[in-house]
């Protein structure tokens, strides 16, 4: 499926634990294909502690478990702008949606 629509995709969202591959393997994989696309990791554990097979890396971004609407979209617009640890008031749905419009796919 993403190789079908590689051209629409601007961000991959990740759980860090997954069933079957895996999400650095699945990582490595649009890496390979679209180097540069984004990529935001989602877990429930901790940094120190996330997952055996994974190690965070400097560049890769992570929003952790339980996380609010507004803060998986201010992190989602983050990581699109390439910004870290933005302070910004959280953006609205609509703020998300009108923004996206203006990105291109990095492939």
């Amino acid at each position: 499926m993403f190789d079908e629509n590689v051209d629409s995709i601007l961000l991959a969202l990740l759980d860090v634990v997954m069933p079957e591959l895996g999400s650095k393997a699945v990582f490595n994989y649009i890496q390979e294909r679209c180097p540069g696309m984004d990529v935001l990791f989602v877990s429930g554990y901790s940094t120190e502690g996330i997952h055996d097979s994974f190690v965070l890396t400097e560049g890769m971004q992570l929003i952790q478990k339980p996380y609010k609407r507004n803060d998986l979209l201010r992190k989602v617009r983050e990581v699109l702008d390439g910004v870290q640890d933005n302070v910004n008031e959280p953006p609205r749905v609509g703020d998300i949606d009108t923004k996206l419009a203006v990105h291109t796919s990095s492939c």
